[in-house]
């Protein structure tokens, strides 16, 4: 670890282990650093790191204190990541991976990555793929008001599918509404904006209302006129987009 001016010259040099515990620090004319991983704020007077909703113990490589948010953080209740090389956890409350290939790529990186590690997701077979193309085509193309629909549409499809795992389809989406809940309650969207937990419960309600809606198709009616009403009329550019990709027959 470095920190750097303006123009790349070094004031400070330490050499952290896997756990983010210093060695060798060295410092030009008594600067300080208190960085350590992402979200972590060194306390000199504890030795501990401030990481927003809980203390880090970089000696031990736990938090000091149990996850605030239960069992949503993951099993371990004082663990910090299973991996610091390729996970952080910047609010002290559940880790998620980051590489720079998915940093610069976005949405084809972690699509990439989808596909190395859950190769059943890119089947036409599986309702998982099914779920996953679409919900993946929804954050590329980040249409006006076009949630509704995507998640209608992919559920449609799913239920017209022979996917195996077709009756878990609503499962999956119920899983994708808790996990999103606390990424909303704790600003960890694109745009870091903390939400309420009314706010929050309104939009996962909203969003399992059309998953059923959409998974309870008729087999006479198709997914485009099940799922256009969630459509506005007016938005011509979005249907005009959602034509070109096939969703609209």
């Amino acid at each position: 670890m470095q920190l750097l001016t303006h123009n790349g010259q070094a004031r400070w040099f330490a050499e952290p282990d896997d756990w983010a515990a210093v060695k060798n620090q060295r410092a030009v004319r008594n600067v300080t650093q208190p960085i350590r991983f992402q979200g972590q704020w060194h306390d000199e007077e504890s030795g501990l790191y401030y990481n927003r909703h809980r203390y880090y113990d970089p000696q031990q490589g736990r938090y000091i204190s149990q996850d605030p948010i239960g069992l949503r953080g993951g099993t371990n209740l004082y663990g910090y990541v299973t991996n610091p090389i390729s996970m952080v956890d910047q609010l002290g409350l559940s880790g998620f991976g980051f590489n720079s290939i998915d940093a610069a790529y976005g949405h084809a990186a972690r699509e990439a990555h989808g596909r190395l590690m859950y190769p059943q997701s890119q089947q036409t077979g599986y309702a998982i793929g099914i779920l996953m193309r679409t919900e993946a085509d929804m954050k590329r193309e980040d249409l006006i008001d076009a949630d509704d629909f995507f998640h209608c549409v992919a559920f449609c499809r799913v239920a017209k599918s022979d996917a195996p795992d077709k009756n878990s389809a609503l499962s999956y989406g119920y899983l994708k509404e808790v996990a999103d809940y606390v990424r909303g309650r704790f600003g960890l969207y694109g745009d870091r904006e903390i939400r309420s937990h009314q706010e929050m419960l309104e939009d996962n309600l909203s969003d399992l209302r059309v998953n059923e809606y959409g998974f309870s198709c008729p087999p006479d009616q198709s997914c485009s006129d099940r799922c256009g009403r969630y459509i506005p009329e007016d938005h011509l550019k979005t249907r005009a987009r959602l034509q070109e990709m096939g969703y609209l027959d």
